[in-house]
C-alpha cells in the first residue's frame, strides 16, 4: 500500500514538475495558475525533498495574473488550503500562499481585492499565527508594504484599526514588524501625502499621539518621524498645522526627551524665521500660551529666534538690512508682541544699529516707501515706533524743535562781535564752523530720499520733525552766509560737486513750509548766482593758471597778476564775494581772452602747438620783452598763423622735413586730432599712415645713403678690372639709380624741401638694391679700400686669375708649414672661387648685373666678409712670388721622383679580399672613395704614393715644366698609369661579380714595356667576360641560384664547410642561423634545412665546383615552393 501512495505521490510531483519546467508556453501553468500551485507544491515537496531544489521554486511567477471578478474569492481558497496543508503534520512548507498573495493583490491595484485578502487574513486566527504575521511583515521584496500603504493612504482612521488589529495578533511585539511599520511612516511617499493637505498632517499628528505606545514606544522615535515635517519638506504651515507640531513639542513630549525636543523647536523657528512668507506665523508664536513650569524655557527659545532673526536679516553684510526690518514692521503680529519681546527687540537694533542708520546709506527708495506705507497703519504703536526711529535717524546734532526763519537775523547780529576776535582764533573757528556746515549739509543731502517720508511723517513721527528742524536750521545758516557775503570759497567749492547745488533746490522745495515759501526761493536763487559766479571765477582761474605755467615764464607774469595766483594758494576760508570784487579787473581781462586761453588749453595736451610757441617765443623774446598781454596778443596770432599753415601743407601733402620736425616726439593720431578737430577718425588714420610712411622713408634714406654710395664706388671698382670692361654698359636701371642717390643726397641737405620728394628718392633706390645693401656695408668699404692691393691682384695675377695656377697656388700654401697661411688658404679658396664664380666668369653685359652680383656673392655665402677682410690683412702680391717660387721646387722634386719610379719603381694591386671589404654586397661609394685610393700604390724604395698622390706629382710637372723638353721623359709612365688603374678596375668588377678564378695580389715593375702592361689589361678584360657568360649558363641551369649573388653563394659555401665540419649536435642550430635566413627567400615557410645541408660535400670555395653543388642540393626546395613560377623574374643580369 505504501508503496502505491509513494508511486502516487512520484507521479503528482512529476506532473507538478512538468507544469512548472514545460518548455512550450501552452504547456506550462503560468500566474494564477502557479499560485494555486503552491498547496501541491508544499504538500508534495515536503515528502519528496530531494526533488523539490532551487532551480524549481525560482520558475514560480505570479506577476501575470490576469483581472478577475472572482479574484478575491479564488486568493482566498488557495491561501486557505495553503494554510490548512502546512498544519498538517510532517509538513515543512518552502512556499507560503498567504506571502506570495500579495505580488498578486499589488499586481492588481484593487482597493476592494486588498481589503477582502486582508480581512480574509486576520479572521483566521487559527492559522495566522505570530510567525505567521512575522513573516508577511518580514519577507524581504514583496509588495505586502505597499499594498497596505496604497489601502490606507492618508485614512488614519483606517490606519487605527489596522493597528490595533494587527496588535490582537500579537506581531507588533516583534521588533521587526514594528520597524516595518515604522519604515512605511518614513517612507517618502506617504510623507508627501501627508504634506499634501493641512487636514492630512493634523490627523497624522493625532494618530501618532494615540498609537504612539503602539507603535514609537518611545518620544525619541516620535520626534525621529517629526524631523522630516520640521526642516526636510517643503511643507507650508498655517495657523492649525504649526499648533499642532508646536503642541507635541512643547505640551505632549516627555522631559525625558526635552533637549530634542527643544532642538527640534529651535529648528522649527529657524525655518520660520527663513522664510518670509512665514513670518507672521512666527511672530503668532510669541503669544503661543503655555503652562507656568514651561514657559520660562519657551521664552528662551523664542527669546533666541528673534536674536537669530535680526542677526540674520539685519546683520549680515549680503541682506538689506533696512528692507528686513520694514518687513518685519508691517506686520501687524509684530505690534501686538509682549512688551518684554518688544523691549529685547530694542535694545539688540540699539546694538546693531550701524546697519540701519539713515547715515549708513542703506535705506533704498522701496524701503522708504515701504516705510511711509508702515505710517499709514492703524495697527502701529506709536510709542514703540518713536523708539524705533530714535535707533535710525542719527542727527549729527541735537536740534531745538522752535526753529524759525530768525536764525538768519542770529548770524547778523553776531557779526560785528566776530570781527573783534582774535584773528588766529577767529580762523580756527572759521575753519571749525564752515567744516561743519559742510558735514551738516552732507547729511542733509543724505536724507534727500527721506523727504517724502519727512512730509508725510513730521507730524507723527518726532524724530523725523526733528530731522525737519535741522535741515532747515543747516540750509538757514547757508543763507545767511549769502546774505553777508561771507561764502566761503571752501563752502562754495563743496556746493559746486556731486550736484549739491541742484539738491538744495530739491529740499528747498520739500520741506514742509518752505515749498511755496518766496522768501525761501529768493535766498535759493541768490545761492544759485553766487555759485554760477564761482563757477566761472573759478574756470578763467583755472585756464589762467594752466596758460600762464605751461605757455610762459614766471617773468613774463605781472606783480598784481602773481598775487593773484599766490592768493589761491590759501583761499579756502576766504570769502567768495570779497575776492571777486578784489579782483574784478583781472577777471575782466580773462573775459576777454577766454575763447584764446580755452584754445591754448586744448594744445596743452598736445606738443606740436607748444613747440612752435616755444620757437616762437624764443624769437620774439630777443625782440622784446614779453608780459601776459603780449603774449596772448601778437605772440598768440603768430603761433596759431603758423599752426593753421602747418594744418594746410599737411592736407596738401606737402610737409617740409622743416615742418615735419614740429611733430616729432608726438603722439601723431593725437596732434592730428588737434590739427583737424572735425576730420573723422578714418582720415586722421589715413593722414597719420601716410605721414609715418614718409617719416619712415627718409629715416631710411638717411640710412642708407652711404651704404648705396659705396655699393656705387664699389661697382666701379670691379666692373674696371673686369676683362670685359669696355662691353659692360651703363644701363638704365644703374642711371635712374644713380641720379636718384646724388639728387637723395643733396634733397637730405635741403629743410625746406618736400618729405614727399625725399620719399620718391628712396623708393626709387630700394626699388633697384633693398635694404640688404645695408648688411654689405663692411664689404663695400673693405673693396674700396683695397682696390689695389686685393681686387687688382685677384683680376690680374696669374696665379689668382688662371684656375690651373690657382689650384697649384692653393696646394702650394696647403703644403707649406707655416701657420699664418693655414686660415688664409680657407678664405681665399672661398674669395676668388666666389668673385670668379659671379663676376669675372660670369657673362655681364650691365652695370647693375655687377652691383647685384656683389649683393649676391655676400648673401649667399655667409662668412664671405670675413673672408675677404682676410685676405685684405695680407699682401697677394707677395703671396703670388712665394707661390711662384715654391711651384718650381715642387715641380722639380716631383720630376726627380718620378724620374726615380721609372728606374726602380712597382706597382702594387691589392687582392679581392681587400676589395672585398668595402661591401660585397652593395657598393658604397662613398666608402670605396676612401678605400680605393689604397688599391693601387706606387712603391719606390721605401716611399709609397697612392694614386691621388701620383696624380699630383704628375700635375706639379705638367705645370712646371709646361714648355720644356722634359716632360718627354714622364710621358711613357704617365701611360702605363692610366692602364694599371684600368686593370684595377677590370679586377675590382671581376671579384665583385663572384669571380674567383684569380683572387691574389698583382706586382708590376714600372720598367716593364708598356706592351705587358697592355697585355694583363687584355687578361683581365677577357677573365671577366668569360666570368659573366658563365654566370649567365649557372643560374639558367640552376634556377635557384637567381635568389642570391655569387658573393652571397660564395659565403654560404663557406658556412655549409664549416658547418659539415661541425659536430652533428650543433649542426642544426648553425643551420638556422646562417643557412635558414637566406633559404626563406625562396619558401618562407620553410623552418628546417638539416636535411639538405646534410646532403653538402666540402668543396673550396673558389671553384666552380662549390656553386653547381650549392644548385645542386638545394634545388628541391626551390622546386617544391610556390615560387618556381617566378623563375623568368629572376634571371636579370642584376643578379651576376
Amino acid at each position: 500500500m505504501n508503496n502505491i501512495i509513494t508511486t502516487m505521490r512520484n507521479e503528482f510531483w512529476s506532473d507538478l514538475e512538468r507544469s512548472i519546467r514545460a518548455e512550450k508556453e501552452q504547456n506550462r501553468a503560468n500566474g494564477f495558475d502557479q499560485f494555486m500551485l503552491i498547496p501541491c507544491f508544499n504538500l508534495l515537496a515536503s515528502r519528496n525533498r530531494t526533488q523539490a531544489n532551487e532551480d524549481l521554486l525560482k520558475r514560480f511567477d505570479f506577476k501575470n495574473v490576469k483581472k478577475d471578478p472572482n479574484l478575491a474569492a479564488r486568493c482566498i481558497d488557495v491561501i486557505e488550503t495553503d494554510l490548512k496543508i502546512r498544519y498538517l503534520p510532517n509538513i515543512s512548507p518552502m512556499l507560503f500562499a498567504e506571502i506570495y498573495v500579495m505580488q498578486i493583490v499589488h499586481s492588481q491595484n484593487d482597493d476592494d481585492l486588498s481589503e477582502k485578502v486582508l480581512e480574509f487574513l486576520f479572521s483566521k486566527k487559527e492559522f495566522m499565527t505570530v510567525e505567521t504575521w512575522v513573516k508577511l511583515w518580514t519577507t524581504p521584496d514583496l509588495k505586502y508594504i505597499d499594498v497596505i500603504c496604497n489601502l490606507y493612504k492618508c485614512h488614519f482612521e483606517k490606519w487605527s484599526q489596522f493597528v490595533e488589529r494587527l496588535q490582537t495578533t500579537g506581531a507588533l511585539k516583534n521588533e521587526r514588524v514594528r520597524e516595518r511599520l515604522l519604515d512605511v511612516f518614513r517612507e517618502k511617499n506617504f510623507q508627501d501625502s501627508v504634506v499634501q493637505s493641512n487636514e492630512n498632517f493634523i490627523n497624522f499628528i493625532s494618530f501618532m499621539l494615540s498609537k504612539k505606545d503602539i507603535i514609537w514606544q518611545n518620544w525619541e522615535h516620535m520626534l525621529q518621524i517629526l524631523e522630516h515635517y520640521i526642516d526636510k519638506t517643503d511643507m507650508i504651515y498655517n495657523s492649525s498645522t504649526l499648533t499642532a507640531i508646536f503642541d507635541v513639542l512643547w505640551k505632549h513630549c516627555s522631559e525625558i526627551v526635552k533637549r530634542m525636543a527643544n532642538a527640534a523647536s529651535e529648528r522649527l523657528l529657524n525655518r520660520l524665521t527663513t522664510e518670509e512668507s512665514s513670518l507672521a506665523l512666527w511672530l503668532q508664536l510669541f503669544k503661543y500660551e503655555l503652562n507656568e513650569e514651561k514657559k520660562e524655557s519657551l521664552k528662551d527659545s523664542l527669546s533666541k529666534s528673534l536674536y537669530d532673526w535680526i542677526d540674520n536679516k539685519m546683520v549680515r553684510e549680503d541682506m538689506d538690512s533696512t528692507q528686513q526690518l520694514v518687513l518685519l514692521l508691517l506686520y501687524p503680529e509684530f505690534w501686538s508682541l509682549l512688551k518684554e519681546y518688544k523691549d529685547l527687540f530694542l535694545a539688540k537694533i540699539k546694538k546693531q544699529r550701524k546697519v540701519i542708520l539713515l547715515s549708513s546709506k542703506r535705506w533704498s527708495e522701496k524701503t522708504l516707501k515701504s516705510m511711509k506705507e508702515l505710517l499709514e497703519k492703524e495697527f502701529i504703536d506709536m510709542e514703540l515706533l518713536d523708539e524705533i526711529f530714535e535707533v535710525i535717524v542719527d542727527v549729527p546734532v541735537q536740534v531745538d524743535s522752535n526753529v524759525n526763519n530768525n536764525a538768519i537775523e542770529e548770524k547778523k547780529e553776531n557779526k560785528d562781535e566776530k570781527r573783534k576776535d582774535d584773528k588766529q582764533e577767529m580762523s580756527k573757528k572759521e575753519e571749525s564752523k564752515l567744516r561743519s556746515l559742510i558735514s551738516h549739509l552732507d547729511y542733509c543731502f543724505l536724507c534727500m530720499p527721506w523727504l517724502p517720508l519727512i512730509q508725510y511723517g513730521a507730524t507723527k513721527v518726532k524724530k523725523l520733525e526733528q530731522l525737519q528742524d535741522f535741515m532747515k536750521i543747516t540750509l538757514n545758516k547757508l543763507f545767511a552766509m549769502v546774505d553777508d557775503k561771507s561764502i566761503a570759497f571752501y563752502v562754495c567749492e563743496f556746493l559746486e560737486h556731486d550736484n549739491n547745488k541742484n539738491n538744495i533746490k530739491v529740499i528747498c522745495t520739500s520741506l514742509p513750509g518752505w515749498g511755496n515759501s518766496n522768501i525761501v526761493q529768493d535766498k535759493v536763487n541768490a545761492l544759485s548766482t553766487i555759485l554760477t559766479e564761482f563757477k566761472e571765477f573759478i574756470h578763467l582761474k583755472q585756464l589762467y593758471t594752466m596758460v600762464s605755467t605751461q605757455f610762459m615764464d614766471s617773468e613774463d607774469i605781472s606783480e598784481q597778476l602773481q598775487k593773484f595766483s599766490h592768493f589761491f594758494d590759501n583761499r579756502d576760508l576766504e570769502s567768495f564775494p570779497k575776492a571777486s570784487h578784489t579782483y574784478q579787473n583781472e577777471q575782466n581781462m580773462f573775459r576777454k581772452l577766454k575763447s584764446k586761453m580755452q584754445h591754448l588749453e586744448q594744445m596743452n595736451s598736445g606738443n606740436a602747438f607748444k613747440n612752435i610757441w616755444i620757437q616762437y617765443r624764443k624769437e620774439m623774446k630777443e625782440r622784446e620783452k614779453l608780459t601776459f598781454e603780449v603774449s596772448m596778443d601778437e605772440l598768440y596770432k603768430n603761433v596759431n598763423k603758423k599752426w593753421r599753415e602747418l594744418e594746410q601743407v599737411v592736407r596738401d601733402k606737402s610737409l617740409s622735413r622743416e615742418e615735419l620736425r614740429w611733430l616729432e616726439g608726438c603722439d601723431l593720431h593725437f596732434e592730428l586730432r588737434l590739427l583737424f578737430p572735425n576730420q573723422t577718425q578714418q582720415y586722421i588714420e589715413s593722414m597719420a599712415k601716410s605721414i609715418n610712411e614718409y617719416r619712415e622713408k627718409i629715416t631710411q634714406l638717411e640710412k642708407m645713403i652711404e651704404p648705396w654710395t659705396e655699393l656705387k664706388k664699389a661697382t666701379d671698382i670691379v666692373k674696371k678690372y673686369h676683362t670685359s670692361n669696355k662691353k659692360i654698359e651703363n644701363d638704365k636701371s644703374w642711371n635712374n639709380f644713380v641720379t636718384s642717390l646724388e639728387d637723395g643726397r643733396k634733397a637730405l641737405k635741403n629743410e625746406k624741401i618736400s618729405i614727399q620728394v625725399l620719399s620718391q628718392h628712396y623708393d626709387t633706390c630700394i626699388n633697384y638694391f633693398g635694404k640688404e645693401t645695408l648688411e654689405c656695408a663692411e664689404l663695400f668699404y673693405l673693396i674700396i679700400k683695397n682696390e689695389e692691393k686685393v681686387i687688382k691682384e685677384l683680376a690680374t695675377s696669374e696665379n689668382f686669375a688662371n684656375k690651373e695656377h690657382f689650384a697649384n697656388t692653393m696646394e702650394t700654401l696647403d703644403n707649406c708649414k707655416e701657420g699664418q697661411f693655414e686660415e688664409l688658404v680657407n678664405a681665399l679658396r672661398t674669395v676668388n672661387g666666389k668673385i670668379h664664380e659671379h663676376i669675372w666668369d660670369a657673362n655681364i653685359q650691365k652695370t647693375s648685373q655687377v652691383a647685384k652680383e656683389i649683393l649676391s656673392i655676400y648673401k649667399n655665402n655667409e662668412h664671405f666678409t670675413t673672408k675677404f677682410k682676410q685676405c685684405c690683412d695680407v699682401d697677394l702680391n707677395r703671396i703670388s712670388f712665394l707661390v711662384e717660387k715654391a711651384g718650381r721646387l715642387q715641380a722639380v722634386q716631383s720630376f726627380n721622383l718620378l724620374i726615380k719610379a721609372i728606374k726602380d719603381g712597382q706597382w702594387h694591386f691589392v687582392g679581392c679580399d681587400q676589395v672585398l671589404q668595402v661591401n660585397s654586397i652593395v657598393i658604397d661609394n662613398s666608402t670605396e672613395k676612401e678605400q680605393r685610393e689604397e688599391w693601387l700604390v706606387l712603391h719606390i724604395d721605401k716611399e709609397k704614393l697612392n694614386c691621388d698622390q701620383v696624380e699630383q706629382a704628375i700635375d706639379h710637372v705638367l705645370l712646371g715644366f709646361s714648355k720644356e723638353k722634359k716632360l718627354k721623359e714622364i710621358t711613357k709612365l704617365i701611360e702605363k698609369f692610366g692602364v694599371c688603374k684600368d686593370i684595377q678596375t677590370l679586377r675590382v668588377a671581376f671579384w665583385r661579380k663572384g669571380g674567383r678564378q684569380v683572387i691574389e695580389k698583382l706586382q708590376l715593375e714600372v720598367k716593364e714595356p708598356l706592351s705587358e702592361f697592355k697585355k694583363l689589361q687584355s687578361e683581365w678584360q677577357k677573365k671577366l667576360k668569360e666570368w659573366r657568360d658563365e654566370c649567365v649558363k649557372l643560374r639558367t641551369e640552376y634556377p635557384i641560384l637567381n635568389y642570391f649573388t655569387f658573393n652571397e653563394i660564395h659565403r654560404l659555401c663557406e658556412k655549409l664547410n664549416d658547418i659539415v665540419s661541425c659536430r652533428q649536435k650543433h649542426r642544426e642550430i648553425l643551420c638556422s642561423k646562417f643557412i635558414l635566413p637566406f633559404l626563406q627567400r625562396i619558401d618562407p615557410s620553410l623552418s628546417n634545412v638539416l636535411p639538405f645541408v646534410e646532403k653538402w660535400r666540402f668543396e673550396v670555395v673558389e671553384k666552380n665546383k662549390a656553386l653547381t653543388q650549392f644548385g645542386t642540393v638545394f634545388s628541391d626546395i626551390w622546386v617544391n615552393s610556390k615560387k618556381h613560377c617566378d623563375t623568368q623574374l629572376h634571371t636579370s643580369p642584376m643578379w651576376t
